[in-house]
C-alpha cells in the first residue's frame, strides 16, 4: 500500500478501536505493526492480514486495513466484499449512529466503484485547431452563462446554439461536446418554455449520446414527461434508464421513480415488480440495512396504500419497522415516523384500538410529534 492509503487506514483503524469491534482479535500494537508492515512489501504484510481475516473476519480494524490494501490495488470487488463485511461487524459492534454511518458510507462508496468504469477521454489526441475550437467554445459557454445570469435567457440560447453548431461542424454531432452542449440547450428550452425544442435535444443524447450522458437525457425526458402528465411516456423512458443502468444504487433510484410513474400511469402491480427487484438487488450487494434500501422498501409501501392495498402495505411496514430498529434504534426519528405510518394504516384497516394506543405511546416521546 501506498504511504497515502496506510495513513487512511490508520484513520479509520483509531475510528475502529475508539467504537469497539465484535469479535477478539490482534492487540493495538499488532495492528499498527501490521499497518506499517503493509507499506512495505518486503515485510510479509499482505499475507500476515489475509491469515488475520481468516482468524477474526468479523474485526473492524483489519477489515479497514484490507478495505485499504483493496482500494490502494484498485481492487473493486474486493473492496465490496471488504465494505460488506466490515458494515455487518460494525452493526453488530453497537457503534454509535455516526460511526455506524462511516461504514455505511464505505459499502456504499465502494458499492458504486464495482459498477462503474473508467472513463475514456474523447479528447486525447486532438491537434491544435481542434483545442483552439475548445477553447472557443468554452469560451462561448462562459458568455452564455454571464448572459442568463444578467437576466437575457433569449441571448444566452442563441449562444449556446452557436456553440452547438460549431461542436457539430467540427467536431460531429456525436461528440462529447455536442452531446453536453445539447443539453445544457435543453435544460435552457425548458426555462423558456418551449417543451418540445427540450424534448428534442434530449431525444437527440438519448440516441447518440456516450452512455452516461444518454442516462443524463434520459432522466431528464422522463422528468418532462412526468411533469406534462404524460405517464406511460415517462414509465417508458424510465424503464429505458433502469435497464442502462449498472450501479444498483442507481437501479434503486430509478426503480422508485418508474414505480412511481407506473402507479400513475394505472399500472401498480408493474410499478411494485420493478420496486420490489430493485430493492431485493440493492440489499444483496450491498446489505438488507442500507438505508436506501430501508427507503427504497418504504417507497413500495407508500405504493401499496395509495394503491387501496392497506393490509399488505401494513404487513410489510410491520418487517421494515422491525429492520429499522435493528439499523437505528427503537427511539430512532426514522423508526418513529414509521410508528406514525403504521398507525394511519391500522386506522385504514378499521383497527382503531391499536391505532391509538400506538398514537398516544409516539406522544409520550419526547420532541417527536
Amino acid at each position: 500500500m501506498t504511504r497515502r492509503h496506510v495513513h487512511a487506514a490508520l484513520g479509520l483503524l483509531l475510528l475502529a478501536l475508539l467504537g469497539g469491534c465484535a469479535s477478539q482479535g490482534p492487540s493495538p500494537e499488532a495492528l499498527a505493526e501490521l499497518t506499517l508492515a503493509l507499506e512495505d512489501p518486503g515485510q510479509s504484510g499482505e499475507a500476515r492480514l489475509d491469515e488475520l481475516l481468516l482468524r477474526y473476519p468479523d474485526h473492524l480494524p483489519l477489515l479497514e486495513l484490507a478495505l485499504a490494501r483493496s482500494g490502494a490495488q484498485s481492487d473493486r470487488k474486493g473492496r465490496l466484499r471488504y465494505a460488506r463485511a466490515a458494515f455487518s461487524a460494525a452493526l453488530g459492534a453497537g457503534l454509535s449512529r455516526d460511526a455506524l454511518e462511516v461504514w455505511e458510507q464505505a459499502l456504499l462508496d465502494a458499492l458504486q466503484g464495482v459498477s462503474a468504469s473508467a472513463p475514456v477521454s474523447a479528447l486525447q489526441g486532438l491537434s491544435a485547431d481542434d483545442q483552439a475550437l475548445l477553447d472557443e467554445l468554452a469560451f462561448l459557454q462562459l458568455e452564455a452563462q454571464v448572459l442568463f445570469d444578467d437576466g437575457a435567457a433569449e441571448d444566452a440560447f442563441g449562444t449556446l446554439k452557436l456553440a452547438l453548431t460549431l461542436a457539430d461542424d467540427v467536431l460531429g454531432a456525436s461528440s462529447e461536446e455536442s452531446q453536453r452542449l445539447s443539453l445544457s440547450l435543453g435544460d435552457l428550452a425548458l426555462f423558456l418554455g418551449d417543451p418540445r425544442r427540450a424534448e428534442g435535444l434530449y431525444g437527440a443524447v438519448v440516441e447518440g449520446g456516450s452512455p452516461a450522458l444518454a442516462q443524463t437525457a434520459r432522466t431528464r425526458l422522463a422528468e418532462l414527461y412526468e411533469q406534462e402528465g404524460r405517464m406511460t411516456g415517462a414509465a417508458a423512458v424510465t424503464k429505458q434508464a433502469l435497464d442502462a443502468a449498472k450501479d444498483p444504487l442507481e437501479r434503486a433510484s430509478l426503480a422508485e421513480a418508474l414505480g412511481r410513474r407506473l402507479d400513475q400511469a394505472g399500472q401498480l402491480s408493474a410499478g411494485l415488480s420493478a420496486v420490489q427487484g430493485a430493492c431485493d438487488a440493492l440489499a444483496e450487494a450491498g446489505h438488507p440495512l442500507l438505508a436506501p434500501v430501508l427507503q427504497c422498501r418504504q417507497s413500495r409501501i407508500t405504493m401499496l396504500a395509495r394503491g387501496g392495498r392497506s393490509g399488505e402495505a401494513l404487513a410489510a411496514l410491520e418487517v421494515l419497522q422491525a429492520q429499522r430498529a435493528q439499523r437505528f434504534g427503537e427511539q430512532a426519528v426514522e423508526t418513529l415516523r414509521g410508528e406514525l405510518d403504521r398507525a394511519n394504516l391500522e386506522r385504514a384497516l378499521g383497527q382503531r384500538t391499536a391505532a391509538a394506543a400506538r398514537l398516544e405511546a409516539l406522544a409520550l416521546v419526547p420532541g417527536f410529534s
